[in-house]
């Protein structure tokens, strides 16, 4: 089981990406947390470069960061590209012995709903997941419908999984 922890930072974040820009003042009042302690943590979040602190005439302005989100987000993909790479490496190391002869994706469907033989339900199985793998990674390099591939990845790892424990 995981368990999310939010810490008061992550609430002072929240806001921020909410709003995208208030002064320090009105942070404080909205998380109820003394104007000091939210000018340490915006310091040190402008070093890390998750929000800007910018001055008008005496009033410190909390700017949300937006390039801080979009690093992240591209960097998750990146994660996830790496995973399927690996994936889909390891489905074509796999040597199953098979009578099959596969030549669309038809044929693959139909082995994987009628077959009742383990090794022809392995090939077909290996041939619809590097299908699946090449896809979502081609995918990803043109993402525009991000939960339709989420949804993709989170199907092809399921079957991935499934297949593992088979072998």
């Amino acid at each position: 089981m995981s368990q999310n922890i939010k810490t008061a930072v992550d609430s002072l974040i929240e806001l921020l990406k909410k709003k995208k820009k208030i002064t320090l003042d009105e942070a404080s009042k909205e998380l109820g947390i003394p104007a000091n302690i939210i000018n340490e943590w915006a310091t040190f979040l402008e070093e890390e470069k998750i929000l800007k602190i910018e001055y008008r005439f005496t009033t410190p302005y909390l700017i949300f960061n937006e390039d801080a989100i979009n690093k992240d987000k591209k960097s998750n993909l990146e994660i996830i590209e790496r995973k399927l790479g690996a994936m889909l490496a390891f489905i074509k190391r796999q040597e199953i012995k098979h009578k099959s002869k596969i030549k669309k994706f038809s044929d693959i469907k139909k082995i994987l709903k009628d077959s009742k033989d383990k090794e022809e339900w392995l090939y077909a199985q290996k041939k619809y997941l590097e299908f699946e793998l090449t896809r979502l990674l081609n995918d990803l390099k043109n993402i525009k419908d991000k939960d339709k591939f989420k949804e993709g990845v989170k199907d092809v790892v399921k079957r991935f999984n499934s297949f593992k424990k088979c072998l």
